[in-house]
């Protein structure tokens, strides 16, 4: 989910091309000293996933291992969605829905669930319409989209509440950008903290997102800057990997 050029795209055709590929290489402009936390989450996510198809108690560690990278995801793209207008919340929902629907057939194969689950580009998808349908001040649809998520959360990778801390997010970063982490971060390790079936521990290991994020302004300068697709590429090739090399989750 890397940055994207800041340019006017002429064309349906030209919108939907960019909005769905993105830029195929790494973006030239300044480094919100994301890119650390975002490599260090997508390392993360490998680990969680392939230790899941392993026997105990590997999958058990993989999960806490995996917990801070939701957040991750999620702080990340509220923050460039903060640097664009709605044309840039646009084409990030656009791409989101696309590469979601592309993995979901990988992600029900993996998990091997009998009822439906969407992959967790859905849950971001959501986060992204909220933040959008807000900036675009059609708040009746924002409303509307919120009202039924605490009622389908668990038919969503990671659940609803990551969604929603997502917009409160995009609002408080103009106001505080450690406010706005706090918010994203204590909202997921909320969603893993409390009711039924909830895992304490995993909220403690997601608040390990915050000091990830924190100090990857500091590595800015150190870590390569990868292409934007890299994330939406990586993330139904490597299921689809663990996959074919070990069948189904148990």
């Amino acid at each position: 989910m890397g940055s994207e050029p800041q340019r006017k795209i002429d064309g349906a055709g030209a919108w939907l091309h960019f909005a769905l590929l993105g830029n195929v290489a790494p973006h030239s402009g300044d480094d919100d000293g994301l890119d650390a936390a975002k490599i260090v989450a997508i390392v993360l996510m490998l680990a969680d996933h392939v230790m899941l198809a392993l026997p105990d108690p590997w999958p058990a560690w993989g999960y806490l291992i995996g917990r801070p990278c939701v957040p991750i995801f999620a702080f990340t793209i509220a923050v460039r969605l903060s640097d664009g207008g709605p044309d840039r919340s646009a084409r990030m929902l656009a791409r989101l829905l696309f590469w979601g629907v592309a993995t979901q057939p990988i992600y029900h194969a993996l998990i091997g669930a009998l009822s439906p689950r969407l992959n967790v580009l859905f849950t971001l998808a959501v986060g992204v319409a909220l933040i959008h349908l807000v900036r675009t001040r059609r708040y009746i649809w924002a409303i509307l989209l919120a009202a039924p998520l605490p009622f389908v959360s668990d038919l969503i990778d990671s659940g609803a509440i990551p969604s929603v801390a997502m917009l409160a997010t995009a609002l408080m970063l103009p106001r505080s950008q450690h406010a706005a982490l706090a918010v994203m971060v204590l909202a997921a390790a909320a969603n893993l903290s409390f009711g039924p079936g909830t895992n304490a521990w995993a909220g403690l290991a997601t608040l390990a997102a915050a000091p990830l994020i924190l100090l990857s302004s500091r590595l800015a300068g150190k870590v390569p800057r990868f292409p934007g697709m890299l994330f939406y590429l990586f993330y139904p090739l490597h299921l689809l990997v663990i996959w074919l090399t070990f069948g189904p989750y148990r």
